[in-house]
Parts: C-alpha cells; structure tokens; sequence
C-alpha cells in the first residue's frame, strides 16, 4: 500500500514539475485566447448599415477614427455617435457644456460624406450598458437599420455586444462587434496596468450582468 502510494506521489510531483517547466509557453496563449474573447471582433465582418461608437461623457479619437475608415470605404452607410449624458455636478473641469455639439462640429470638418454621422446624447442610468443599448436600438429601428457595426473599447466590448445583441434581437437588427484599443492590445495585455485593470473588472461586470439577467445565458 506505500508503495502504490509512493508510485502515486511520485507521478503527481512529476507533472506538476511538467507544468512549471511548460507554464512559460502556455501562460501566454491562454492569457492572449482570455483577452481576445474579452475584445470581441469580427475581423471578416461584412458591410452594415451603420457604425454606433460607444462613448462615455467623452469620445476617444480611436472610436471615432476607426468608425470614420469604415464609412469612408463604404463598410458602413452612416455613424452614431453616443455620448452619455451626466448631470451638470459630474462634467470634467474645463469640457465645454454643450460637448455633443462640439462633436459635430469637428466632425463637420473631417472630409465624410454629407449627412452620414449623427450625434446623440443619451440619459444614462444603471444599468448603464442596458439602458443605452435601449435607446440606441430603439433609434436605429425607426431609422430601419437592419445591422449596426458596434464600435467599443477594449474589453468592455464583450459585455456591450452581448447587451446589444440582446436588445436587437426582437427588431432582428444584426450586432456586429469591433473592437478598438488605445493603451493595450488584446495579445500583449497583461504587460498595461489598464489591460489588467480592464481585464479583471471587465470579468467582473459580465459575470454581474448575467447573474443579473441583464444578459441572458442563451445568448453568452
């Protein structure tokens, strides 16, 4: 009997020396298949009849440079632009009050085809995910679109797509997910303390808004 136990402390204490010496060249792949999924993108995607570029208070150049190529290569028809409208008591020192206005200005002066962005300013309560998606759907059924490119940053796409995706399914209007980055990339993102931030918290709110029914399971 402590023979056939030695034999199987032995085998156990092997592998576990197997998969220190192999954890350098399968941490990395595994971290990289944990961020991809987290960035939501569908690389071959095909055309759609508009991009919706999520934003906060803000809008980041990327969103709005990655959703300009698209319409200006004829992938997308049109832009939405969302921003997030917070009480006066919550706006960063120095913005201009009326920013979405600012928005179309500079956007106004960017050569895109005439009248193909929009600009909006949504209330936000929480869930503020849900919410938005809400008025953004509602927005783009009245408009007749039939499939919305969604633009988001880094790992908040996975949770966005799949609210968005939720909300669009009863008016049948397709989500397709793009993904775009500023400080991190999805291969390399433990190496940025905001990937890791994002990372871990993004997990979080996914997992949250699932056990919540924000998201239902059917379509994680």
């Amino acid at each position: 009997m402590k023979h056939s136990s030695g034999k199987i402390l032995v085998v156990l204490l092997a592998a576990v020396l197997v998969l220190l010496l192999l954890a350098p060249f399968l941490y990395q792949p595994v971290l990289t298949r944990a961020g991809t999924f987290l960035a939501a993108a569908e690389t071959q995607a095909g055309a759609a009849d508009v991009a919706v570029v999520e934003g906060e208070a803000f809008m980041e150049q990327a969103g709005i440079s990655r959703a300009t190529e698209l319409l200006r290569s004829g992938k997308v028809g049109r832009m939405l632009v969302v921003l997030h409208q917070y009480p006066a008591g919550s706006r960063v020192f120095a913005l201009p009050g009326d920013y979405p206005e600012l928005v179309k200005k500079e956007l106004a002066r960017l050569p895109l085809p005439d009248g193909r962005f929009q600009v909006v300013s949504i209330p936000v309560h929480h869930p503020v995910t849900l919410t938005e998606a809400q008025s953004v759907m509602a927005l783009l059924s009245k408009s007749g679109a039939r499939s919305a490119a969604l633009l988001a940053k880094g790992f908040h796409m996975r949770r966005s797509f799949l609210v968005y995706r939720h909300v669009a399914a009863p008016l049948k209007i397709k989500i397709i997910p793009l993904a775009y980055f500023t400080t991190y990339q999805p291969e390399r993102w433990w190496q940025s303390d905001d990937g890791l931030r994002d990372f871990f918290s993004e997990w979080l709110k996914l997992a949250y808004y699932q056990v919540r029914g924000y998201i239902p399971f059917k379509f994680s």
